[in-house]
């Protein structure tokens, strides 16, 4: 029973927050003009928060933060995206 606890702790569940955030990121995207740019920033936003606390991904993750401050001005009209 152990050993399938610490199998459980080992899996990574990321890929379901990244499914979340970029569903809720391009429901509030549909309201500008350009939503698929939006939808861009969006997913290097996902890497940015999320993926840069993961090994694997590395320092992919540090170039999500520029696109995660775009996406949020962009949503908050503040921008022209």
């Amino acid at each position: 029973m152990r050993k399938e606890v610490l199998v459980l702790k080992q899996e990574k569940y990321w890929i379901l927050g990244f499914l979340g955030f970029l569903g809720f990121q391009g429901f509030s995207a549909f309201t500008l003009d350009l939503p698929f740019m939006l939808m861009y920033f969006s997913f290097f936003g996902f890497f940015g928060w999320f993926g840069y606390k993961h090994k694997s991904l590395g320092y992919l993750g540090l170039l999500g933060i520029p696109g995660t401050l775009v996406g949020i001005l962009g949503m908050a009209g503040i921008i022209p995206v």
